[in-house]
């Protein structure tokens, strides 16, 4: 009898355990997933996992830049929800029924020398000049069947040698929703030319056209009214952006 007590006292002290701890498992693993999608440091500030409901709120995430960059903060994430289906993970696929991305600001960093700091996220570097993380076996699976973007401001600020950075604020305030996303680095793409579409800095470096690249090669990809994300559509928007720009540049001598 008192060993059948041991054994429930110490089931119950183990479940307890897990469940006080179930946090710091899945920060732990989830700051590790967005590092690898991103490539940038990045910091989370609270995530809670539901007991009885699939899903993770994350809390304060907060993206970097590089250290060359004198900026820190790249992009600042008030909230990132996820929706997961827990028997396709054990199968092997990550498949997230909803995700709700909030982007409060989105910080954009020109240097001198005439480096981005957008361009060091991952999704965004040329074929062949990314790092190829290591794998073995079948490549993981991803589905995401809708997310909801939000973003608030764009802050765009240019670096001059012998001066104080030239600061430029753009209120985006978007709304809007995706449907069928496979590839992390098309979820990355979308973000980057969402963000950067409505501002006046849309055509710095070819951020945006890799940032397009990407979403206009996504097969099914497609928003809300259920029209399909193509690269015409977005060539299309992107001559109407860089007219505008090369017009407001004019105006104020950029």
């Amino acid at each position: 009898m008192k060993t059948l007590m041991r054994v429930v006292i110490g089931i119950v002290i183990v479940c307890v355990v897990l469940v006080l701890g179930r946090n710091l498992i899945i920060k732990a693993g989830a700051g590790a997933t967005i590092k690898s999608i991103t490539g940038v440091d990045m910091k989370i500030g609270t995530l809670d996992i539901g007991l009885f409901r699939p899903a993770v709120l994350i809390k304060d995430l907060k993206l970097f830049n590089p250290s060359n960059f004198p900026e820190k903060l790249m992009m600042d994430l008030p909230e990132l929800y996820v929706k997961y289906d827990l028997p396709s993970i054990i199968k092997g696929k990550i498949h997230l029924p909803e995700i709700r991305v909030d982007l409060k600001e989105f910080v954009v960093v020109k240097m001198p020398n005439g480096d981005i700091n957008v361009n060091s996220l991952q999704a965004l570097q040329p074929k062949g000049q990314a790092a190829q993380p290591k794998s073995e076996g079948k490549p993981v699976q991803m589905q995401i069947d809708m997310m909801e973007l939000n973003i608030g401001k764009v802050v765009y600020k240019e670096y001059r040698a012998s001066a104080a950075p030239r600061i430029t604020e753009y209120n985006i305030d978007l709304h809007e929703r995706y449907q069928n996303i496979t590839d992390p680095n098309v979820l990355v793409g979308l973000i980057v030319s969402k963000a950067l579409r409505n501002t006046a800095i849309s055509g710095i470096s070819g951020t945006l056209k890799n940032a397009d690249k990407l979403v206009g090669g996504a097969a099914g990809l497609v928003i809300q009214s259920g029209t399909k994300v193509t690269q015409g559509a977005l060539k299309a928007a992107d001559t109407a952006v860089g007219t505008a720009s090369k017009t407001l540049n004019k105006l104020f001598g950029q």
